[in-house]
Order: structure tokens, then C-alpha cells, then sequence
């Protein structure tokens, strides 16, 4: 939200969360979670390289968890959890249910 007024942008409004179920649907959510912040360490390169200011200033969001091996860490988690092993439909039900919640924000912007 910082990032968003920083910039001067519309705050979005506020949406319902997918249903996050058990813990195999709650590692497809995180699963992801934790692979846009691989696509957020591009997004933070080009911010830090534009003209102006306030969108290098506007990265707090794209550089939360820098530095740690998140995914990694995050892997090791997934491949041992015993539900995702058991229930993988609905690890992939918990991923695209995230997917969808951030494909309905884009269509806003």
C-alpha cells in the first residue's frame, strides 16, 4: 500500500480471498506466492533503473524476503508435505485459485 501512494496510485479495493482449505491447497496458494517473488527480482531491476524517483522509491514490495533462499526453503517444504503428496489436485486447485486472485487485481488495474 506504501509502494502504491508513493507512487500516487489508487489504492485497490478490497477483495474476498480464495478459500484456503487444507494444507495441500495452502501450499499450491504459497507455492504461488513465493514464485512471483523470482519474477519480482526483474520487476525490482527495472524499477530501480527508471527516470523517475518515486517508482525507484517504490520497491519495498518487490524487495520483501531479499536475501534469504526463500524458494529454495520453500521446495524442500512442498516435496515432504505428506497432504501435497496425498492431495495433489488440490495443491493445484490452491495454485490457480491464487492465480485467479491475481489475474482478477490486474483486470482492475
Amino acid at each position: 500500500m506504501a509502494d502504491l501512494q508513493a507512487l500516487g496510485a489508487a489504492l485497490p479495493r478490497e477483495i474476498d480471498p480464495p478459500l484456503v482449505g487444507g494444507e495441500a491447497r495452502q501450499f499450491g496458494i504459497v507455492y504461488v506466492l513465493e514464485g512471483s517473488r523470482l519474477g519480482g527480482k526483474l520487476l525490482m531491476r527495472r524499477a530501480l533503473a527508471h527516470p523517475d524517483f518515486r517508482v525507484r522509491a517504490a520497491t519495498r514490495f518487490l524487495s520483501h524476503g531479499a536475501g534469504f533462499d526463500l524458494w529454495s526453503s520453500f521446495l524442500v517444504r512442498l516435496e515432504a508435505s505428506p497432504a501435497v503428496t496425498r492431495e495433489p489436485d488440490e495443491a493445484v486447485a490452491g495454485a490457480r485459485a491464487a492465480f485467479a486472485l491475481f489475474s482478477e487485481r490486474v483486470a482492475d488495474v
